[in-house]
């Protein structure tokens, strides 16, 4: 093996690092909590179909020197059915993304301090948070969220060498089966690791790896890239397994219920119970900055995609950011504040966004597997064995999409 594609290794620990949020965190120990080891079959199938829909973000931009936002604008048979969906994914859905994350970030505070209401909480996360992206003092961030988030892994990875579950009950996991009122959960988990949408920043990310690379052959830049993601993507399977696991022997013969706004403190017993009472301190300071990178990310981010797309599309003009990007801001923000603080139920509306998140899968899923087949050169497309798994990952994307409209409209 080349050993320069080590290299590349650290970018793809840092994906996965940023990919532990909510889904691993909360919807993994939820699904554990919940069901034990029912939907653990599920953890492995989603990371195994949805594998090819983010690689082939790395792909298009080391084949073409572009992001994958260029090959959708330029699939003009398409573009009625592109446009609308990513103006309503970055209007409509984007409060709702804010409020399971910034929820969930200030259940953590709530959990140190519970003598501050959660919805006061909820507001001091957001209104940092603008203040924060505002100032643009929040670089910083980025440094100590990927050194919390490794040691939030190590701490889960010490809790699970002390409560490891018996080889029997996690094999049958390993058995495709729905339990009884648990299809909600299975649907959620159908969009892990991580949103299709950031194939879209991987994308960009590998544009930002081959311009470090220089002269070197960008076939080689393609497959150290894809080595590093490959080894990130593998850890994200592996602590998807370890929260879920730890939620099936940790907290269920606890009878927790994780459905409240006291979610943090109930999680903090994954370690205080296997560790011991010293770690509940530290296991409020990882979780909260592991927990608000996500939320600031998206914060941060949003309003510059969504200006950068109207834009693109000569909806507004690039003078035009100094007003959308505020008002969005503002707008999106408030919106969240708003979803977090009616409903007081974090946990619910992580299942809720997470699953709303697998409307967008199949429409990412075709528009990626046609940019890689047909709009790059053949030394860059991806192998027949590739593509044969990406096509059960669109089937399984589709499905994703009747269980979530079946469960959330017809119960």
């Amino acid at each position: 093996m080349n050993r320069a594609r080590f290299r590349y290794v650290g970018p793809g620990i840092i994906w996965a690092m940023m990919a532990v949020g909510q889904t691993h965190v909360v919807l993994c120990t939820y699904a554990g909590t919940k069901f034990g080891f029912d939907l653990l079959w599920m953890v492995f199938v989603a990371h195994l179909l949805v594998y090819p829909v983010f690689e082939y973000g790395a792909r298009y931009a080391i084949a073409t020197g572009h992001s994958l936002s260029h090959a959708y604008l330029q699939m003009r048979g398409v573009r009625w059915l592109i446009v609308p969906f990513l103006l309503l994914s970055f209007t409509l859905l984007t409060p709702l993304l804010l409020a399971s994350m910034g929820g969930v970030a200030a259940t953590v505070l709530f959990a140190a301090f519970p003598a501050i209401s959660f919805p006061t909480w909820v507001g001091v996360v957001a209104a940092g948070t603008v203040v924060l992206v505002w100032s643009g003092q929040y670089s910083w961030l980025e440094r100590v969220n990927v050194a919390m988030a490794a040691l939030l892994l190590v701490g889960v990875l010490v809790a699970f060498s002390l409560s490891p579950p018996a080889l029997g009950t996690w094999a049958a996991g390993l058995v495709p089966a729905a339990p009884v009122g648990g299809m909600i959960t299975l649907v959620a988990l159908m969009r892990l690791p991580s949103d299709a949408v950031t194939s879209l920043l991987l994308s960009a990310w590998a544009l930002q790896l081959a311009e470090k690379a220089g002269d070197e052959d960008p076939r080689e830049t393609l497959r150290g890239i894809l080595f590093g993601f490959r080894i990130g993507y593998a850890l994200s399977l592996i602590v998807a397994v370890v929260f879920l696991s730890l939620g099936a022997t940790v907290l269920q013969p606890l009878g927790v219920d994780l459905e409240g706004i006291d979610l943090s403190l109930q999680l903090s017993l994954v370690f205080t119970e296997t560790v011991g009472a010293w770690t509940f301190p530290l296991f409020i300071a990882i979780a909260f900055v592991s927990l608000y990178a996500g939320y600031y990310s998206a914060v941060q981010a949003s309003p510059l995609i969504f200006s950068d797309l109207l834009t693109r599309l000569q909806l507004a003009s690039e003078d035009s950011e100094r007003w959308i990007v505020p008002t969005y801001l503002l707008v999106m923000v408030t919106g969240g504040v708003a979803i977090a603080v009616g409903f007081e139920r974090p946990t619910f509306l992580v299942l809720l966004s997470v699953s709303v998140g697998l409307v967008g899968l199949p429409l990412y899923f075709c528009l990626n597997f046609f940019a890689v087949t047909r709009m790059i050169d053949p030394a860059f497309r991806p192998s027949v064995s590739n593509r044969l798994l990406a096509l059960a990952g669109i089937v399984f994307a589709f499905l994703g999409v009747g269980l979530f409209v079946q469960t959330r409209l017809f119960g």
